[in-house]
């Protein structure tokens, strides 16, 4: 009776593991110390050849905390467009490889701001199913500049996206293996 009530640990907003020779790192928020746990996860990750950032869980945060993790994963300077700006490469810690995101229907928020962005980047091949659509303004777009222009591009939340991947799956059976 005279304990004080028990404590539970928060859980990890930035996990990783290997898987092979892949580096996996999963960020389930973009809120507190995301970004230090982002760090000290992506440096057990940084000699693998290829990495899988997983966002199927993210559902969001301060949109403000994805950049530094962007910059982690650019080799040069990136317009991103929300918030527009030039993003410049972290100065350590740079995973050079190639990236593999993994989206989601629960992904949206400052989540898919981030997503966006390392899209725009060119830095990663996405993987998933659409994400929720919100980037924190609703399922709208907004007008991002062009590099060197006076205009603008238009992007929509990654939910108007039909697929991912613009291959249907076969409803044909697969030819008989020759043996």
């Amino acid at each position: 009776l005279d304990r004080p009530p028990a404590t539970t640990a928060a859980p990890p907003l930035a996990t990783s593991r290997a898987i092979g020779e892949i580096g996996y790192v999963s960020v389930d928020s973009l809120t507190g110390a995301v970004v230090a746990q982002f760090e000290a996860e992506l440096s057990k990750m940084i000699d693998k050849p290829a990495l899988i950032l997983d966002l199927r869980r993210n559902t969001g945060g301060d949109s403000s905390l994805a950049l530094p993790i962007i910059a982690h994963l650019i080799q040069q300077p990136t317009r991103v467009g929300w918030p527009s700006q030039l993003l410049q490469p972290a100065s350590s810690l740079r995973f050079t490889g190639p990236i593999a995101v993994l989206i989601g229907p629960v992904t949206h928020s400052a989540a898919e701001s981030l997503a966006h962005n390392l899209k725009d980047s060119g830095r990663a091949t996405f993987i998933g199913s659409a994400t929720a659509g919100s980037t924190g303004f609703g399922p709208s777009s907004w007008a991002t500049p062009r590099p060197r222009s006076r205009r603008t591009s238009r992007r929509s939340p990654t939910a108007w996206f039909r697929r991912p991947c613009r291959t249907r799956p076969s409803t044909r059976a697969p030819p008989p293996s020759a043996s």
